[in-house]
């Protein structure tokens, strides 16, 4: 029998309906479970997006800035280098190849910019979060990144200071001028020792 209301007796029929449309809303429920309702509109919960930006340690950093010193250095000597992407672009100018590195890094351009500077300054150690104040910037290269950087990839790569130098006395007329003061050995030695510590160096013979 229904139950009475007003008077009226409610037919058995009408409480299977109402019984399907409370299991129908329940299933509703747990289907959107978690979803955020906003008046008539449901919204599912945000999801994170995945963290374009990472955080390098500093021997990916050194990797990074070592292949923008590379570049750079090509460019200096007058070649163009040019590099073909995955997607088929060609890579030939300085600005794209940094930009192009840092994508690759997961890092972003300025980030990279800052680093490479405080590698051609510091060397290693600036490329810490913290780099810490540098007391001993050398004359004979300052001002002279792309020499910095022939000397400080060449060194990672192995070759000697001797052989650094010698490269470094035929070059600096076309980098800047038969009138530059070329570095002294001495110098070289003291800018690369002091950039580059032994624990990072390739393990080759005659870095010494």
């Amino acid at each position: 029998m229904g139950d009475v209301v007003s008077g009226q007796t409610l037919p058995l029929s009408h409480y299977d309906s109402l019984l399907r449309e409370v299991i129908a809303a329940a299933l509703f429920r747990e289907k959107r479970r978690g979803a955020r309702v906003t008046g008539k509109e449901i919204r599912a919960p945000r999801r994170k997006r995945p963290r374009l930006v990472t955080s390098l340690s500093m021997r990916m950093r050194l990797r990074l800035v070592s292949r923008i010193a590379r570049f750079a250095v090509q460019v200096a000597l007058g070649h163009r280098p040019t590099f073909i992407t995955s997607t088929g672009r060609d890579v030939s100018v300085f600005t794209h190849w940094i930009r192009h590195q840092a994508a690759l890094s997961r890092t972003s351009e300025r980030t990279a910019w800052r680093w490479y500077r405080r590698f051609l300054q510091s060397g290693y150690a600036g490329l810490a979060d913290r780099p810490r104040r540098d007391t001993g910037i050398s004359r004979g290269f300052s001002g002279r990144d792309d020499a910095a950087a022939f000397a400080l990839t060449n060194y990672l790569d192995g070759r000697t200071i001797t052989w650094i130098h010698g490269r470094l006395k035929q070059l600096w007329p076309a980098l800047y001028g038969t009138d530059a003061r070329v570095p002294s050995f001495d110098t070289v030695r003291t800018f690369l020792k002091s950039r580059i510590p032994g624990r990072v160096l390739a393990r080759r013979p005659g870095n010494g």
